[in-house]
């Protein structure tokens, strides 16, 4: 029976990474920097790991503990750096020193998405702390490249998505709903994003791979897909620039999604649609 350690299992994707290995038969442990769950292993990247001890015989870990909100990147750039590059760079060292292929999710924001067709091999310029913090890290990939891989994600989109639930509710309901016309997205549903991390590591992929939706669409054409699916009346969007309520879009990809050739080259995966991962949530 394969082993697979997930670091930050108690997140959205490694929770649902871990559901996929389990019913796939692996023995699966996963880290948590709470005390609370004892079938958990405790880590916390802002502590000592020189010390930590690796479960024996694992034969893949992932990577996913870290502050992953964009907000409390910026409002405290030291302490998530403390936490996404220094403590994240020092367990991928202590894993890959032990001969232990490891999966590092990146972002597309390790891009600033002023050209279309983002390739995995395309120049990296972030424009937010949280991408730049993705680049740091995958600056010491680079070197283990042939022990583990590279995975950019764009917008993983969960069961229930809380925003696309209000939008569905609200036009069912006959409200109006005011979604930004300047922003975009390139949505991946979780369960293909799970799907996807497992393949890569069950067949010991190693390189640069993107998972992302395969449109580049706006959050005003999120929400007039919603409408037309649901037979509400597509008066009822009424979109706003994201400028106007002091979102700062410019540090937004204007084109959000990536090349994801490698992937279906190299794992034999097709990224779906981006409209797929929105009727999956929601299911439509």
């Amino acid at each position: 029976m394969a082993k697979a350690l997930i670091v930050g299992v108690d997140s959205m994707i490694g929770a649902f990474v871990e559901r996929q290995l389990l019913e796939c038969g692996f023995e699966v442990y996963g880290t948590s920097r709470r005390h609370t769950d004892p079938r958990r292993l405790y880590l916390d990247l802002t502590e000592d790991l020189r010390n930590w001890e690796i479960p024996e015989g694992i034969d893949f870990a992932c990577i996913f503990a870290g502050v992953t909100a964009l907000r409390d990147c910026e409002v405290d750039p030291e302490g998530s750096w403390q936490v996404n590059v220094v403590g994240t760079s020092a367990v991928i060292e202590h894993l890959i020193s032990r001969g232990i292929y490891v999966l590092f999710p990146s972002s597309n924001l390790v891009f600033d998405g002023s050209s279309k067709n983002i390739t995995e091999d395309s120049k990296q310029s972030p424009r937010t702390e949280y991408g730049r913090q993705k680049l740091a890290v995958e600056r010491l990939m680079t070197q283990y490249l042939d022990q583990g891989s590279i995975v950019r994600l764009t917008k993983v989109i969960p069961p229930q998505f809380d925003l696309f639930m209000k939008w569905k509710h609200d036009l069912a309901a006959g409200k109006t709903i005011r979604p930004f016309n300047d922003m975009w997205l390139a949505p991946i549903s979780l369960k293909f994003t799970a799907q996807a991390i497992k393949s890569i590591c069950e067949q010991r992929r190693t390189g640069i791979f993107h998972i992302s939706g395969a449109q580049n669409i706006s959050y005003t054409e999120a929400a007039s897909y919603i409408a037309a699916r649901i037979g509400a009346d597509t008066e009822l969007i009424s979109p706003i620039s994201g400028k106007e309520m002091a979102v700062d879009t410019d540090q937004m990809p204007r084109n959000a999604a990536l090349s994801a050739s490698r992937i279906e080259s190299g794992v034999g995966l097709l990224c779906p649609n981006s409209f797929d991962a929105i009727k999956e949530s929601l299911g439509l």
